[in-house]
């Protein structure tokens, strides 16, 4: 519940509630702002970038925690959704929750195949083949 049984104070889901929504507001307020034409003339172009990438990635973390703190509750058990399917607060945190999956995966990625030797990471045009590296790339084609 948001509230404390019987009285008007706010729990502490509540309390992440108006937090998380506050700043997945503030958030996405940011990139918003950076495109009036004002103040894009007066960024670089790597700051505005960099406000839209790193600002939205934000963002989105934020506003998934909001949804999932907002609706965690009353996603299990499944056998208590109404007419079967799931609620709302699940539907909306899946999607987001998902991408950032997805970006934390090929983040992942990007760091083991910087700490491994040899062609991975790389492209295959990129990759030679050395005398005595465990990695040898066999490059036949030009793709």
């Amino acid at each position: 519940y948001l509230y404390m049984p019987g009285t008007a104070v706010l729990s502490w889901r509540g309390n992440a509630t108006l937090l998380t929504g506050a700043a997945a507001a503030a958030l996405l307020a940011l990139p918003a702002l950076a495109t009036l034409p004002g103040v894009a003339s007066r960024l670089s172009w790597q700051s505005w970038a960099a406000m839209h990438s790193a600002g939205g990635l934000a963002a989105l973390a934020v506003g998934t925690g909001h949804a999932a703190v907002l609706g965690s509750e009353i996603w299990l058990p499944p056998s208590s959704w109404s007419l079967g399917l799931p609620p709302v607060s699940l539907a909306a945190a899946l999607p987001p929750a998902a991408v950032l999956a997805a970006l934390a995966a090929t983040w992942a990625w990007r760091a083991v195949a910087a700490l491994v030797p040899g062609c991975l990471g790389r492209r295959a045009a990129a990759c030679h083949a050395h005398e005595g590296d465990r990695f040898q790339l066999a490059l036949y084609q030009r793709i």
